[in-house]
């Protein structure tokens, strides 16, 4: 241990982060940095630079069904801005038990704390045919691994997580090796009917309660509304704004067959102008449809025109949905006079606002 203490300090250092100095922690050691004790604690055990709050604020809107299974760190900066605060970066809630039950929801959450406490007690178990050297080692090892998990998310990390569940079933198989036979046995117990029920119920709620929030507030778009953030989908990439070849000096974006855009209302109505550039579109219109908060604005054939119309902003709300449809897309490069092959629908022009 001393050589390879003497080899670390040796290889960390040039690192810019090998001291609490160079991390910038000096000052949460205790009688030492200017923080004190209780600020250290409470910014490095529970609010954890907005992490925590971002969790607390995750459990307050979704108590019952949390906000999904591996989205907290996804989820963090937006919930922390509603909760006041800048997230850095994505990570975790800093603890493992107030990680999960903002992402499983109370119902989630009471199954996971029933097995730990089932496994738990069976840490405790006394069995005189067991190898006590290994299970005592292995107590220490789950038991540390516990109480680390109430102040991080140590298994966070993949090789902790496997090191973990080898010494769950390590642990098991020893405490269920026994040397004598048992002189009376008892039949196993199955489930019963009503913890079956139970455990039903339980699953369906739970995945109600998911499919509608995923379709609610936590659906992608409504996200944006809420947070202020780019957000659109079926858009040809590159989305920005291109120059209109008409000599228009506002430009124009491409759309695929069918697409979806969160913008910013900038006033009280807005000034949609969009058409179509298919070769073959005044033979054979491209039948269109036009949508503004799931509502439908427009439907009917276009053909080589613009379409024009205003679309005004739904009172109060500080974002408009716009959707648009068509029943096909065309390719420049295949009527030979040009060598752009993306597959193009809608040109619709930029944003104006009224």
């Amino acid at each position: 241990m001393l050589v390879i203490g003497a080899a670390m300090i040796l290889v960390l250092q040039n690192a810019s982060t090998h001291t609490i100095v160079q991390r910038g922690t000096l000052g949460y050691l205790p009688f030492f940095g200017d923080r004190g004790i209780a600020t250290s604690a409470n910014e490095l055990l529970w609010d954890r630079f907005g992490y925590g709050p971002a969790a607390i604020q995750m459990i307050k809107e979704h108590p019952l069904d949390g906000v999904g299974v591996g989205t907290f760190h996804a989820l963090s900066y937006d919930f922390g801005r509603a909760a006041g605060r800048i997230i850095p970066a994505p990570d975790n809630a800093q603890a493992w038990w107030r990680h999960h039950l903002a992402e499983l929801g109370f119902l989630g959450f009471v199954p996971m704390m029933w097995w730990c406490i089932t496994f738990g007690r069976s840490l405790f178990t006394r069995n005189h045919g067991v190898d006590r050297l290994s299970t005592g080692m292995l107590r220490g090892v789950l038991i540390a691994f516990f109480i680390a998990s109430l102040f991080g998310v140590p298994s966070q990390s993949v090789a902790i997580t496997l090191t973990f569940w080898i010494f769950a079933f390590w642990i098991a198989s020893e405490l269920h090796t026994v040397t004598k036979p048992p002189t009376k046995t008892r039949p196993a117990r199955g489930i019963t009917s009503r913890a079956s029920a139970i455990a039903v119920a339980l699953i369906a709620a739970h995945a109600g309660l998911t499919a509608y929030d995923a379709f609610a507030d936590l659906r992608p778009r409504h996200r944006a509304e809420r947070f202020d953030w780019y957000y659109r989908h079926g858009w040809v990439m590159p989305d920005d704004v291109e120059s209109d070849p008409g000599g228009n000096p506002i430009g124009r974006r491409w759309t695929k067959k069918d697409s979806l855009a969160v913008i910013k209302v900038n006033g009280k109505a807005l000034k949609f102008v969009a058409w179509v550039d298919h070769p073959d579109a005044d033979g054979k219109p491209v039948h269109t449809r036009v949508w503004a908060d799931s509502k439908l604005v427009y439907e009917g054939d276009l053909k080589r025109a613009p379409l024009m119309f205003d679309i005004p902003a739904t009172p109060g709300k500080t974002h408009m949905v716009i959707e648009t449809s068509i029943d096909r897309t065309f390719n420049p490069s295949e009527t030979g006079n040009s060598r752009d092959n993306r597959d193009l629908g809608l040109s619709i022009r930029d944003w104006v606002w009224q």
